[in-house]
Protein backbone atom coordinates (compact mmCIF):
# COMPACT_ATOMS: atom_id res chain seq x y z
CA UNK A 1 0.00 0.00 0.00
CA UNK A 2 3.02 2.69 0.91
CA UNK A 3 4.31 1.78 -2.53
CA UNK A 4 1.04 2.63 -3.99
CA UNK A 5 1.04 6.07 -2.05
CA UNK A 6 4.40 6.70 -2.85
CA UNK A 7 4.02 6.54 -6.85
CA UNK A 8 1.21 8.39 -6.51
CA UNK A 9 2.95 10.61 -4.97
CA UNK A 10 5.95 10.71 -7.56
CA UNK A 11 3.84 10.90 -10.35
CA UNK A 12 1.83 13.31 -9.29
CA UNK A 13 4.23 15.80 -7.61
CA UNK A 14 5.96 15.38 -11.40
CA UNK A 15 2.50 16.00 -13.36
CA UNK A 16 1.02 18.86 -11.08
CA UNK A 17 4.30 20.83 -11.38
CA UNK A 18 4.19 20.14 -15.59
CA UNK A 19 -0.01 21.17 -14.79
CA UNK A 20 0.37 23.83 -12.84
CA UNK A 21 2.84 25.77 -15.07
CA UNK A 22 0.59 24.89 -18.09
CA UNK A 23 -2.51 26.44 -16.63
CA UNK A 24 -0.89 28.87 -14.57
CA UNK A 25 0.15 30.48 -18.11
CA UNK A 26 -2.85 30.29 -20.09
CA UNK A 27 -4.68 31.65 -16.40
CA UNK A 28 -2.31 34.65 -16.88
CA UNK A 29 -3.51 34.89 -20.77
CA UNK A 30 -7.29 34.71 -20.41
CA UNK A 31 -7.12 37.22 -17.02
CA UNK A 32 -4.62 39.55 -19.31
CA UNK A 33 -6.92 39.08 -22.22
CA UNK A 34 -10.29 39.93 -20.25
CA UNK A 35 -8.28 43.15 -19.43
CA UNK A 36 -7.48 43.71 -22.73
CA UNK A 37 -10.65 43.08 -24.91
CA UNK A 38 -13.01 43.81 -22.68
CA UNK A 39 -15.94 41.99 -21.81
CA UNK A 40 -17.83 41.15 -24.93
CA UNK A 41 -14.50 40.61 -26.75
CA UNK A 42 -13.47 38.26 -24.28
CA UNK A 43 -16.68 36.58 -24.86
CA UNK A 44 -15.87 36.15 -28.44
CA UNK A 45 -12.63 34.93 -27.71
CA UNK A 46 -14.07 32.22 -25.01
CA UNK A 47 -17.11 31.09 -27.42
CA UNK A 48 -14.22 30.63 -29.60
CA UNK A 49 -11.79 28.55 -27.48
CA UNK A 50 -14.72 26.70 -26.31
CA UNK A 51 -16.11 25.76 -29.92
CA UNK A 52 -12.47 24.50 -30.44
CA UNK A 53 -12.23 22.67 -27.33
CA UNK A 54 -14.81 20.16 -28.27
CA UNK A 55 -13.20 19.63 -31.54
CA UNK A 56 -10.21 18.74 -29.62
CA UNK A 57 -12.14 16.15 -27.51
CA UNK A 58 -14.27 15.32 -30.04
CA UNK A 59 -11.33 14.26 -32.41
CA UNK A 60 -9.34 12.54 -30.23
CA UNK A 61 -12.74 10.61 -29.35
CA UNK A 62 -10.70 8.53 -25.94
CA UNK A 63 -8.20 7.29 -27.93
CA UNK A 64 -5.26 8.92 -25.88
CA UNK A 65 -6.37 7.60 -23.01
CA UNK A 66 -7.19 3.96 -24.55
CA UNK A 67 -3.51 4.35 -25.63
CA UNK A 68 -2.37 4.79 -22.01
CA UNK A 69 -4.17 1.83 -20.94
CA UNK A 70 -2.99 -0.35 -23.81
CA UNK A 71 0.47 0.62 -23.25
CA UNK A 72 0.30 -0.07 -19.28
CA UNK A 73 -0.81 -3.82 -19.93
CA UNK A 74 1.12 -4.79 -22.68
CA UNK A 75 3.76 -3.01 -24.46
CA UNK A 76 4.41 -5.21 -27.34
CA UNK A 77 1.80 -3.58 -29.57
CA UNK A 78 2.53 0.18 -29.00
CA UNK A 79 3.98 0.56 -32.65
CA UNK A 80 0.85 -0.29 -34.24
CA UNK A 81 -1.54 0.77 -31.96
CA UNK A 82 0.08 4.39 -31.45
CA UNK A 83 0.17 4.51 -35.78
CA UNK A 84 -3.34 3.30 -35.85
CA UNK A 85 -4.35 6.40 -32.89
CA UNK A 86 -2.45 8.66 -35.15
CA UNK A 87 -3.59 8.22 -38.31
CA UNK A 88 -7.40 8.41 -36.52
CA UNK A 89 -6.66 11.29 -35.00
CA UNK A 90 -5.30 13.01 -37.94
CA UNK A 91 -8.64 12.05 -39.95
CA UNK A 92 -10.87 12.84 -37.05
CA UNK A 93 -9.60 16.43 -36.55
CA UNK A 94 -10.02 17.21 -39.97
CA UNK A 95 -13.78 15.95 -40.47
CA UNK A 96 -15.09 17.79 -37.14
CA UNK A 97 -12.59 20.90 -37.69
CA UNK A 98 -14.78 21.14 -41.06
CA UNK A 99 -17.95 20.72 -39.22
CA UNK A 100 -17.07 23.28 -36.97
CA UNK A 101 -16.52 26.18 -39.02
CA UNK A 102 -19.69 25.31 -40.97
CA UNK A 103 -21.12 26.30 -37.80
CA UNK A 104 -19.80 29.07 -37.78
CA UNK A 105 -20.49 29.84 -41.48
CA UNK A 106 -24.66 29.07 -40.61
CA UNK A 107 -24.94 30.79 -37.14
CA UNK A 108 -22.85 33.84 -38.90
CA UNK A 109 -20.14 34.21 -36.41
CA UNK A 110 -17.72 37.47 -36.97
CA UNK A 111 -14.88 36.53 -39.19
CA UNK A 112 -12.12 36.40 -36.78
CA UNK A 113 -13.80 33.86 -34.89
CA UNK A 114 -13.93 31.83 -38.13
CA UNK A 115 -10.59 32.77 -39.10
CA UNK A 116 -9.30 32.14 -35.21
CA UNK A 117 -11.04 28.87 -35.09
CA UNK A 118 -9.27 28.01 -38.57
CA UNK A 119 -6.02 28.30 -37.57
CA UNK A 120 -6.01 27.05 -34.34
CA UNK A 121 -8.13 23.56 -35.82
CA UNK A 122 -5.11 23.54 -38.11
CA UNK A 123 -2.97 23.95 -34.85
CA UNK A 124 -5.02 21.06 -33.45
CA UNK A 125 -3.81 18.58 -36.24
CA UNK A 126 -0.06 19.49 -35.78
CA UNK A 127 -0.55 18.97 -32.32
CA UNK A 128 -2.47 15.44 -32.56
CA UNK A 129 1.61 13.49 -32.77
CA UNK A 130 2.28 15.08 -29.48
CA UNK A 131 -0.52 13.83 -27.99
CA UNK A 132 -0.10 10.06 -29.15
CA UNK A 133 3.16 10.61 -27.49
CA UNK A 134 1.88 11.78 -24.41
CA UNK A 135 0.01 9.06 -24.18
CA UNK A 136 3.09 6.53 -24.87
CA UNK A 137 4.98 8.28 -22.21
CA UNK A 138 2.59 7.95 -19.55
CA UNK A 139 1.74 4.53 -20.42
CA UNK A 140 6.01 3.85 -20.47
CA UNK A 141 5.77 5.46 -16.96
CA UNK A 142 8.28 7.65 -18.46
CA UNK A 143 6.10 11.19 -16.73
CA UNK A 144 8.82 13.68 -16.55
CA UNK A 145 8.81 13.44 -20.33
CA UNK A 146 4.86 14.60 -20.47
CA UNK A 147 5.69 16.61 -18.09
CA UNK A 148 8.60 19.10 -19.80
CA UNK A 149 6.67 18.84 -23.07
CA UNK A 150 3.50 20.02 -21.59
CA UNK A 151 5.59 22.87 -19.77
CA UNK A 152 7.16 23.95 -23.19
CA UNK A 153 4.25 23.88 -25.62
CA UNK A 154 2.45 26.12 -22.12
CA UNK A 155 4.59 28.86 -21.52
CA UNK A 156 5.18 28.98 -25.93
CA UNK A 157 1.51 29.04 -26.26
CA UNK A 158 0.34 31.53 -23.88
CA UNK A 159 3.34 34.10 -24.47
CA UNK A 160 2.41 33.80 -27.95
CA UNK A 161 -0.71 34.84 -27.33
CA UNK A 162 0.23 37.60 -24.47
CA UNK A 163 2.61 39.18 -27.54
CA UNK A 164 -0.30 39.10 -29.86
CA UNK A 165 -2.58 40.66 -27.92
CA UNK A 166 0.21 43.60 -26.61
CA UNK A 167 0.94 43.95 -30.53
CA UNK A 168 -2.55 44.54 -31.11
CA UNK A 169 -3.19 41.61 -33.22
CA UNK A 170 -6.38 40.66 -31.95
CA UNK A 171 -7.88 36.91 -32.27
CA UNK A 172 -6.08 36.34 -35.08
CA UNK A 173 -2.57 37.23 -33.73
CA UNK A 174 -3.72 34.88 -31.12
CA UNK A 175 -4.51 31.68 -33.38
CA UNK A 176 -0.83 32.23 -34.71
CA UNK A 177 0.88 32.03 -31.58
CA UNK A 178 -1.13 28.83 -30.63
CA UNK A 179 -0.39 26.95 -34.20
CA UNK A 180 3.07 28.00 -33.44
CA UNK A 181 3.35 26.38 -30.23
CA UNK A 182 1.59 23.48 -31.09
CA UNK A 183 4.42 23.32 -34.04
CA UNK A 184 6.98 23.67 -31.37
CA UNK A 185 5.33 20.65 -29.02
CA UNK A 186 5.05 18.74 -32.32
CA UNK A 187 9.14 18.60 -32.76
CA UNK A 188 9.81 18.31 -29.27
CA UNK A 189 7.79 15.22 -28.71
CA UNK A 190 9.50 13.80 -32.00
CA UNK A 191 13.03 14.61 -31.01
CA UNK A 192 12.81 12.57 -27.81
CA UNK A 193 10.86 10.11 -29.47
CA UNK A 194 13.43 9.27 -32.25
CA UNK A 195 16.75 9.59 -29.50
CA UNK A 196 15.04 6.85 -27.33
CA UNK A 197 13.20 4.78 -29.81
CA UNK A 198 10.38 4.82 -27.99
CA UNK A 199 7.58 3.88 -30.69
CA UNK A 200 7.72 3.51 -34.57
CA UNK A 201 4.58 5.04 -36.58
CA UNK A 202 4.01 4.03 -39.36
CA UNK A 203 0.39 3.01 -41.78
CA UNK A 204 -0.18 -0.35 -40.94
CA UNK A 205 0.67 -2.57 -43.44
CA UNK A 206 -0.85 -4.65 -45.38
CA UNK A 207 -3.29 -2.10 -44.57
CA UNK A 208 -6.95 -3.57 -43.30
CA UNK A 209 -9.55 -1.58 -41.65
CA UNK A 210 -10.00 -3.85 -38.43
CA UNK A 211 -7.02 -2.46 -36.21
CA UNK A 212 -8.83 1.05 -36.65
CA UNK A 213 -12.16 -0.26 -36.20
CA UNK A 214 -10.61 -2.42 -32.81
CA UNK A 215 -9.22 0.41 -31.72
CA UNK A 216 -12.71 2.60 -32.25
CA UNK A 217 -14.74 -0.05 -31.13
CA UNK A 218 -11.91 -0.07 -27.45
CA UNK A 219 -11.92 3.77 -27.11
CA UNK A 220 -15.99 4.13 -27.07
CA UNK A 221 -16.62 4.19 -22.93
CA UNK A 222 -13.38 6.48 -23.07
CA UNK A 223 -14.66 8.75 -26.07
CA UNK A 224 -18.12 9.15 -25.03
CA UNK A 225 -17.33 9.80 -21.64
CA UNK A 226 -14.69 12.52 -22.73
CA UNK A 227 -17.52 14.18 -25.20
CA UNK A 228 -20.05 13.95 -22.87
CA UNK A 229 -17.83 15.90 -20.36
CA UNK A 230 -16.87 18.30 -22.64
CA UNK A 231 -20.33 18.99 -23.44
CA UNK A 232 -21.28 19.28 -20.15
CA UNK A 233 -18.20 21.81 -19.09
CA UNK A 234 -18.81 23.62 -22.33
CA UNK A 235 -22.08 23.26 -23.10
CA UNK A 236 -23.40 26.30 -20.69
CA UNK A 237 -20.69 29.04 -22.75
CA UNK A 238 -22.55 27.68 -25.95
CA UNK A 239 -25.83 28.20 -24.83
CA UNK A 240 -25.24 31.60 -22.90
CA UNK A 241 -23.69 32.53 -26.40
CA UNK A 242 -27.14 32.04 -28.03
CA UNK A 243 -29.59 32.86 -25.58
CA UNK A 244 -27.75 35.85 -23.72
CA UNK A 245 -24.66 37.21 -26.25
CA UNK A 246 -21.24 37.43 -25.80
CA UNK A 247 -21.21 40.15 -22.98
CA UNK A 248 -22.95 37.54 -21.10
CA UNK A 249 -20.16 35.10 -22.08
CA UNK A 250 -17.59 37.09 -21.36
CA UNK A 251 -18.75 37.78 -17.64
CA UNK A 252 -19.47 33.94 -16.95
CA UNK A 253 -16.06 32.91 -18.11
CA UNK A 254 -14.25 35.70 -16.31
CA UNK A 255 -15.85 33.51 -12.68
CA UNK A 256 -15.43 30.34 -14.82
CA UNK A 257 -11.52 30.62 -15.27
CA UNK A 258 -11.33 31.08 -11.89
CA UNK A 259 -13.02 28.21 -10.81
CA UNK A 260 -11.15 25.88 -13.40
CA UNK A 261 -7.72 26.46 -12.52
CA UNK A 262 -8.64 24.65 -9.19
CA UNK A 263 -9.50 21.79 -11.46
CA UNK A 264 -6.25 21.10 -12.16
CA UNK A 265 -6.00 18.95 -8.82
CA UNK A 266 -8.54 16.08 -9.84
CA UNK A 267 -7.52 16.33 -13.45
CA UNK A 268 -3.88 15.55 -12.68
CA UNK A 269 -5.08 12.85 -10.40
CA UNK A 270 -7.34 11.08 -12.36
CA UNK A 271 -4.57 10.78 -14.85
CA UNK A 272 -1.67 9.17 -12.05
CA UNK A 273 -4.74 7.01 -10.87
CA UNK A 274 -5.56 5.43 -14.12
CA UNK A 275 -2.84 3.44 -14.77
CA UNK A 276 -2.13 1.98 -10.93
CA UNK A 277 -6.02 1.52 -10.07
CA UNK A 278 -6.02 -0.52 -13.60
CA UNK A 279 -2.88 -2.50 -12.43
CA UNK A 280 -4.48 -3.04 -8.85
CA UNK A 281 -7.58 -4.31 -10.62
CA UNK A 282 -6.02 -6.88 -12.92
CA UNK A 283 -4.38 -8.16 -9.72
CA UNK A 284 -7.44 -8.65 -8.05
CA UNK A 285 -6.05 -6.51 -5.27
CA UNK A 286 -9.33 -4.47 -4.18
CA UNK A 287 -8.29 -4.26 -0.54
CA UNK A 288 -5.86 -2.18 -2.02
CA UNK A 289 -8.27 0.08 -4.32
CA UNK A 290 -10.45 0.81 -1.14
CA UNK A 291 -8.08 2.00 1.20
CA UNK A 292 -6.21 4.31 -1.70
CA UNK A 293 -9.62 5.39 -3.22
CA UNK A 294 -11.39 6.54 0.30
CA UNK A 295 -7.62 8.27 1.25
CA UNK A 296 -7.75 10.23 -1.72
CA UNK A 297 -11.39 11.32 -1.23
CA UNK A 298 -10.98 12.24 2.24
CA UNK A 299 -7.45 14.01 1.50
CA UNK A 300 -9.72 15.98 -1.65
CA UNK A 301 -12.73 16.80 1.02
CA UNK A 302 -10.21 18.58 3.51
CA UNK A 303 -9.35 20.33 0.49
CA UNK A 304 -12.14 21.47 -1.08
CA UNK A 305 -14.62 22.06 1.48
CA UNK A 306 -12.32 25.16 2.98
CA UNK A 307 -11.64 26.29 -0.64
CA UNK A 308 -15.17 26.57 -1.15
CA UNK A 309 -16.26 28.55 2.02
CA UNK A 310 -13.04 31.38 1.37
CA UNK A 311 -13.90 31.68 -2.19
CA UNK A 312 -17.77 32.73 -0.94
CA UNK A 313 -17.18 35.02 1.15
CA UNK A 314 -14.11 36.73 -0.52
CA UNK A 315 -16.05 36.78 -4.21
CA UNK A 316 -15.86 40.34 -4.75
CA UNK A 317 -12.19 40.54 -3.36
CA UNK A 318 -10.84 37.83 -5.99
CA UNK A 319 -12.48 39.52 -9.08
CA UNK A 320 -11.91 42.56 -8.30
CA UNK A 321 -8.01 41.66 -7.87
CA UNK A 322 -7.81 40.25 -11.64
CA UNK A 323 -10.48 42.22 -13.33
CA UNK A 324 -11.75 45.59 -13.67
CA UNK A 325 -14.77 45.01 -11.37
CA UNK A 326 -17.31 47.57 -12.95
CA UNK A 327 -17.18 45.48 -15.44
CA UNK A 328 -17.25 41.73 -14.27
CA UNK A 329 -19.41 42.76 -11.48
CA UNK A 330 -21.93 39.95 -12.17
CA UNK A 331 -18.67 37.61 -12.15
CA UNK A 332 -18.76 37.65 -7.92
CA UNK A 333 -22.34 35.89 -7.87
CA UNK A 334 -21.37 33.53 -10.64
CA UNK A 335 -17.66 32.55 -8.65
CA UNK A 336 -19.85 32.35 -5.40
CA UNK A 337 -22.27 29.79 -6.57
CA UNK A 338 -20.14 27.65 -9.24
CA UNK A 339 -17.09 27.23 -6.27
CA UNK A 340 -19.26 25.06 -4.34
CA UNK A 341 -19.06 22.60 -7.56
CA UNK A 342 -15.56 21.67 -6.52
CA UNK A 343 -16.43 19.72 -3.95
CA UNK A 344 -18.26 17.29 -6.22
CA UNK A 345 -15.73 17.60 -8.96
CA UNK A 346 -12.90 16.49 -6.36
CA UNK A 347 -15.22 13.44 -4.91
CA UNK A 348 -15.98 12.32 -8.48
CA UNK A 349 -12.46 12.84 -10.24
CA UNK A 350 -11.57 9.17 -7.69
CA UNK A 351 -14.99 7.92 -8.03
CA UNK A 352 -15.19 8.12 -12.15
CA UNK A 353 -11.47 6.74 -12.32
CA UNK A 354 -12.10 4.04 -10.67
CA UNK A 355 -15.07 3.01 -12.82
CA UNK A 356 -12.62 3.50 -15.99
CA UNK A 357 -9.99 1.23 -14.36
CA UNK A 358 -12.67 -1.62 -13.97
CA UNK A 359 -14.57 -4.44 -16.13
CA UNK A 360 -17.26 -1.75 -17.25
CA UNK A 361 -15.75 1.81 -17.93
CA UNK A 362 -18.86 2.33 -20.05
CA UNK A 363 -20.77 2.97 -17.28
CA UNK A 364 -19.28 6.39 -16.79
CA UNK A 365 -20.28 7.08 -20.42
CA UNK A 366 -24.34 6.37 -19.30
CA UNK A 367 -23.64 8.71 -16.06
CA UNK A 368 -21.93 11.61 -18.01
CA UNK A 369 -25.21 11.10 -20.36
CA UNK A 370 -27.39 11.36 -17.63
CA UNK A 371 -25.59 14.96 -16.32
CA UNK A 372 -25.43 16.38 -19.98
CA UNK A 373 -29.53 15.63 -20.31
CA UNK A 374 -29.80 17.23 -16.66
CA UNK A 375 -27.31 20.15 -17.37
CA UNK A 376 -28.98 21.19 -20.68
CA UNK A 377 -32.52 20.60 -19.28
CA UNK A 378 -31.91 23.24 -16.36
CA UNK A 379 -29.73 25.48 -18.65
CA UNK A 380 -32.93 25.76 -20.89
CA UNK A 381 -35.45 26.01 -18.12
CA UNK A 382 -33.21 29.01 -16.33
CA UNK A 383 -30.58 30.78 -18.80
CA UNK A 384 -33.63 32.58 -20.27
CA UNK A 385 -34.80 33.94 -17.36
CA UNK A 386 -31.54 34.30 -14.79
CA UNK A 387 -29.22 34.73 -17.36
CA UNK A 388 -25.56 33.72 -15.39
CA UNK A 389 -26.98 32.81 -12.55
CA UNK A 390 -29.36 29.92 -13.23
CA UNK A 391 -26.33 28.45 -15.56
CA UNK A 392 -24.21 28.04 -12.40
CA UNK A 393 -26.71 26.99 -10.37
CA UNK A 394 -27.30 24.17 -13.22
CA UNK A 395 -23.29 23.33 -13.15
CA UNK A 396 -23.45 22.81 -9.10
CA UNK A 397 -26.78 20.52 -9.21
CA UNK A 398 -25.74 18.39 -11.98
CA UNK A 399 -21.96 17.82 -10.42
CA UNK A 400 -24.11 16.95 -7.24
CA UNK A 401 -25.89 14.82 -9.25
CA UNK A 402 -23.19 12.59 -11.23
CA UNK A 403 -21.36 11.83 -7.58
CA UNK A 404 -24.66 10.31 -6.47
CA UNK A 405 -24.62 7.80 -10.05
CA UNK A 406 -21.16 7.16 -9.06
CA UNK A 407 -21.57 6.04 -5.85
CA UNK A 408 -24.72 3.90 -6.35
CA UNK A 409 -22.77 1.95 -9.40
CA UNK A 410 -19.62 1.59 -7.00
CA UNK A 411 -21.55 0.22 -4.18
CA UNK A 412 -22.75 -2.59 -6.49
CA UNK A 413 -19.51 -3.03 -8.22
CA UNK A 414 -16.57 -2.51 -5.82
CA UNK A 415 -17.25 -1.66 -2.55
CA UNK A 416 -19.92 0.74 -0.19
CA UNK A 417 -17.99 4.00 -0.63
CA UNK A 418 -18.36 6.74 2.32
CA UNK A 419 -18.58 10.05 2.34
CA UNK A 420 -19.90 11.19 5.55
CA UNK A 421 -17.23 9.95 7.83
CA UNK A 422 -14.53 12.37 5.82
CA UNK A 423 -17.44 14.92 5.28
CA UNK A 424 -18.21 16.13 8.52
CA UNK A 425 -14.73 17.67 10.23
CA UNK A 426 -13.86 19.18 7.54
CA UNK A 427 -16.89 20.73 7.49
CA UNK A 428 -16.99 21.76 11.32
CA UNK A 429 -13.56 23.01 11.27
CA UNK A 430 -15.02 25.21 8.05
CA UNK A 431 -17.66 26.43 9.30
CA UNK A 432 -15.52 28.12 12.66
CA UNK A 433 -13.00 29.06 9.68
CA UNK A 434 -15.83 31.34 7.99
CA UNK A 435 -16.80 33.08 11.28
CA UNK A 436 -13.29 34.05 11.36
CA UNK A 437 -13.49 35.34 7.70
CA UNK A 438 -17.03 36.94 7.81
CA UNK A 439 -15.48 39.22 10.50
CA UNK A 440 -11.98 39.83 9.30
CA UNK A 441 -12.79 39.56 5.73
CA UNK A 442 -9.63 40.22 3.75
CA UNK A 443 -7.50 38.26 1.07
CA UNK A 444 -4.16 39.47 3.09
CA UNK A 445 -5.42 37.10 6.14
CA UNK A 446 -5.89 34.27 3.37
CA UNK A 447 -2.74 32.44 5.64
CA UNK A 448 -4.22 33.18 9.35
CA UNK A 449 -7.82 31.86 7.65
CA UNK A 450 -5.88 28.38 6.76
CA UNK A 451 -3.89 28.00 9.64
CA UNK A 452 -7.33 28.56 11.53
CA UNK A 453 -8.84 25.65 9.73
CA UNK A 454 -6.08 23.67 10.52
CA UNK A 455 -5.64 24.17 14.16
CA UNK A 456 -9.02 23.58 14.29
CA UNK A 457 -9.06 20.11 12.23
CA UNK A 458 -6.80 18.79 13.93
CA UNK A 459 -7.98 19.37 17.17
CA UNK A 460 -11.17 17.84 16.25
CA UNK A 461 -9.08 14.82 15.04
CA UNK A 462 -9.74 15.56 11.64
CA UNK A 463 -5.46 14.96 11.04
CA UNK A 464 -3.31 13.15 13.15
CA UNK A 465 0.58 13.23 13.60
CA UNK A 466 1.12 9.79 12.09
CA UNK A 467 -0.82 11.11 9.23
CA UNK A 468 1.40 14.42 8.78
CA UNK A 469 4.93 11.46 9.27
CA UNK A 470 3.31 9.59 6.44
CA UNK A 471 2.79 13.09 4.05
CA UNK A 472 6.52 14.05 4.65
CA UNK A 473 7.53 10.29 3.92
CA UNK A 474 5.90 10.14 0.92
CA UNK A 475 7.25 13.80 0.03
CA UNK A 476 10.97 12.95 0.77
CA UNK A 477 10.88 9.33 -1.37
CA UNK A 478 9.08 12.08 -4.07
CA UNK A 479 12.26 14.45 -3.73
CA UNK A 480 14.85 11.81 -2.81
CA UNK A 481 13.70 10.03 -6.71
CA UNK A 482 13.62 13.56 -8.35
CA UNK A 483 17.72 14.53 -7.26
CA UNK A 484 19.03 11.32 -7.03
Amino acid sequence: MQNLLKKVARNSLILYSAEFINRAATFVFAIYAANILGSEAFGQLSFALTLLALVAIFSDFGLSTLLVKKVVQDATHKNEQSSCVLIMKYCFTGLILIVALSYLSLIHAASDVWTFTLITGIGLVVGSYAQVMSAIFKGLNLIPFDGITKIVYGLFNAGGCILALTLNYGLVGIAVGTLLASMIYFFITYLINRRNHLVTISVVRPFTVRPYLTLFQASMPFGMLAILSAMYFRIDTIMLQQMKGPVEVGVYNAAYRLFEVLLIIPSVFSLVLLPILSDALAKSDHRAVEILTQQIIRYFSYVSIPTAVIVTLLAHQIIALFYPINEYAGSVKVLQILIWAIVAVFISGTTSTLINAGRLPQINTWIAFGMVVLNISLNFLWIPSWGLIGASVATVITEFCGIFMNTIYIRKAFYRIRYLPYLYKPGIASLIMAVVVYYTHSLLLLPLYLLVYILILIAIGGISAAEFQSAKMLLRAGYTKKTG
